[in-house]
């Protein structure tokens, strides 16, 4: 039996196959490969290679800079891990290509603390646009945030008095007053200064367990999701015990404060604030299941947003002004000559201040409120300086960085208001201490308002020193940040005094005239919040 061979077909497969076979090889020498970064282990990948526990995670990542350019990269048990050390490369990554960059880490431990469905946390979907909307109609701008100017202002007012009776406690007043700026704002809630209020210490919790939960490379179950499966009673499942108790507070932290808003509104006598007008907009019938949860949401987006920021910005602030005494005495001859000494600074004299803003941008840039941020996740491939960012892939700007390049910023570890001025003109850090695109901090300006008035009555009335020790020596104060989403600078040695006495008298006068409101703290008597 013959068997007749089809040579032409034959050909035309061997050349179909080799084609197929070179255009795989030419796709996969032309395909980008991730950003350079450090070689991982088999299985594991870089585990080795994410941060240390109480280690700033800002300062592990730093080191890639110097190792793998601007833009490297670890992958850990599949999860690609991107850091950015170049501004230009986060404005196209972070804003240029915000509709593929715009999604959150899914961190395993942040969800079982109940902060997934947060607008911070959550994924960039219709939930978290709506939420954006409502805080952009409250705070979006500076002009609707000079409503919140007056409230600001008598807070700022009475934290003065505060610390002029008990400097000591300069820090804790710092908390307390932010505190109650922004509960007034949120919730038209008035705190307990004396007697610490339930609601401040509820938040406080709230804010810290966010900042720790979200922090990546912090929990094992981020790297190794199957452990939230395991026994309660295993060795290192206490993270399982800490999510529960968090995730209480998360609950509490939303729906205790609303609830007082609810509750005042209905008894006619609620306080105009954030929550009440958004409430208000729905009408006699009240919002939507859906649209309470929406409002909740948004009131603790813009309590966090702002709160926080502002603590760790006076931290910030009082230190510079210890280790900057020149800076100190510019910023009060600046004040005095435009002030005078008969009143305080208001939000209205911001414009006749140019060496106060100045200090208000160099506090952001010297220490950013936010080192690292919260991270952005891919949800497409793209391809950025010629390297594969993959979907999935988790994105860090490393914010400190930017605000310290020498590129950009001279003598960048000097605390100098100057340099935004001409003929330097260096640029503002506020375009970066913010975040990017399309998740930028809604809180910005309710932030940046708040402590231009805070900082600009302090410097009116205080002077702000070295601490001395009991033989009379000098302590000195460094610049130490906790490791965490928010970078609140460690505790350090401090002297507060009133520039003179008709400064306190001064202090002493203007809270006589406006005599504080009766604290709101009452109403949760008997109530127990979680731990």
């Amino acid at each position: 039996m013959s068997i007749l061979v089809n040579y032409p077909a034959i050909v035309a497969l061997i050349t179909a196959l080799s084609f197929i076979v070179s255009r795989r090889w030419l796709q996969k020498r032309t395909c980008p490969g991730l950003p350079p970064g450090p070689k991982p282990l088999p299985i594991v990948g870089n585990i080795r290679d994410l941060p240390t526990k109480g280690e700033p995670e800002f300062r592990h990542w730093l080191a890639h800079k110097d190792a793998y350019g601007p833009i490297s990269s670890i992958t850990v048990m599949g999860q690609t891990i991107v850091i950015v050390h170049d501004k230009q490369i986060a404005v196209q990554l972070l804003e240029q290509q915000s509709l593929k960059t715009s999604g959150r880490p899914k961190l395993a431990f942040a969800d079982m603390c109940g902060f997934s469905e947060t607008p911070a946390c959550r994924q960039h979907d219709d939930v978290f646009r709506r939420c954006r909307k409502l805080m952009h109609q409250q705070i979006g701008t500076d002009a609707k945030v000079t409503e919140a100017h007056q409230t600001i202002e008598t807070e700022g007012q009475r934290f003065l008095e505060w610390a002029l009776n008990k400097p000591e406690s300069l820090m804790e007043h710092v908390k307390t007053l932010t505190g109650a700026v922004m509960l007034k704002a949120t919730y038209g809630y008035s705190v307990d200064v004396e007697h610490g209020d339930p609601l401040v210490r509820l938040v406080e919790r709230y804010m810290a367990n966010f900042s720790k939960a979200f922090s990546p490379g912090t929990w094992l179950v981020d790297v190794f999701p199957a452990l939230k499966h395991l026994p309660d009673n295993l060795p290192g499942m206490a993270f399982k015990k800490t999510a529960r108790r968090w995730k209480k507070t998360t609950e509490e932290g939303e729906d205790i404060p609303y609830f007082f808003v609810r509750h005042q509104m209905k008894g006619g006598y609620n306080r105009d604030s954030f929550t009440s007008r958004l409430v208000q907009q729905h009408g006699e019938s009240g919002p939507s299941r859906e649209d309470e949860l929406n409002i909740k949401s948004s009131a603790m987006a813009q309590f966090t947003g702002g709160s926080d920021t502002t603590v760790a910005a006076l931290r910030v602030f009082i230190l510079a002004m210890i280790k900057f005494p020149e800076i100190q005495r510019k910023a009060q001859q600046e004040i005095d000559s435009v002030i005078g000494t008969d009143r305080l600074p208001q939000h209205k004299d911001r414009v006749s201040l140019p060496y106060i803003e100045g200090v208000v941008k160099e506090v952001f840039r010297w220490s950013p409120v936010g080192y690292l941020g919260i991270p952005h996740m891919a949800t497409e491939n793209l391809v950025q300086n010629d390297y594969l960012i993959p979907k999935g892939a988790m994105i860090i700007p490393n914010i400190w960085w930017f605000t310290h390049d020498p590129k950009v910023y001279s003598d960048a570890d000097s605390f100098n208001p100057d340099r935004y001025q001409t003929p330097f003109n260096e640029p503002d850090p506020k375009n970066v201490i913010f975040g990017f695109g399309r998740r930028i901090c809604p809180g910005r300006y309710f932030a940046n308002a708040s402590i231009f008035i805070i900082i600009a009555q302090m410097l009116s009335v205080f002077y702000i020193r070295k601490a001395v020790d009991k033989h009379g020596i000098e302590l000195e104060a460094q610049l130490k940040v906790q490791p965490g989403l928010v970078s609140f600078p460690l505790p350090f040695p401090y002297k507060i005094t009133p520039r003179d006495d008709g400064k306190a008298d001064l202090i002493r006068r203007m809270n006589a005239e406006k005599p504080r409101e009766m604290s709101d703290a009452s109403f949760f008597d008997g109530v127990v919040f979680g731990e």
